[in-house]
């Protein structure tokens, strides 16, 4: 099944004075590319949205953008969600946590809320010491990682400094 972005927007999203939650299904769908999904949605529908929740646990590295993971690597678009407040990636292979995290692809300003699995966000943080998923973790007010855990560790707090 191929879901055509503009056919969504005329016939779906147009109607929707602001798209507050957008949940991804992403199960038997043709992947488009992030340059076809921004192209689609040039109007910058995404930009409105302001809780997102993702459930994949398949890794989509091999047909996203198929662009070197180099973290430093810089990339021609980087997506910005102004809006949004809350992430939820519990449910998510770590490919999509490092997408979202890492400030070179994405741009997150205002998010407040973040649901995340611990053991993921250790493997994409490289323990707190990566730097270009430090930005989009400094604002971060609450932090839902499945389960009770003491973290004492500096490098962990100058990640999430106002939890």
């Amino acid at each position: 099944m191929f879901i055509d972005g503009k056919h969504i927007y005329n016939e779906i999203i147009v109607h929707m004075p602001r798209l507050h939650t957008f949940k991804d299904l992403d199960q038997s769908i043709d992947h488009l590319s992030k340059d076809d999904i921004l192209q689609t949605f040039s109007n910058n529908i995404y930009h409105q949205v302001d809780s997102l929740m993702v459930y994949n646990d398949t890794s989509q590295s091999g047909i996203s953008n198929n662009l070197s993971s180099n973290d430093n690597q810089v990339y021609s678009t980087v997506i910005e969600f102004p809006y949004l407040t809350s992430l939820n990636l519990i449910f998510v292979h770590y490919h999509y946590l490092e997408k979202f995290l890492n400030d070179k692809k994405t741009h997150l300003p205002c998010l407040a809320r973040l649901g995340v699995c611990y053991d993921k966000l250790i493997i994409v943080t490289k323990r707190f010491t990566n730097g270009r998923t430090r930005l989009n973790c400094m604002k971060v007010k609450e932090l839902y990682i499945g389960y009770d855990i003491n973290i004492d560790s500096e490098d962990f707090h100058s990640y999430f400094r106002l939890l």
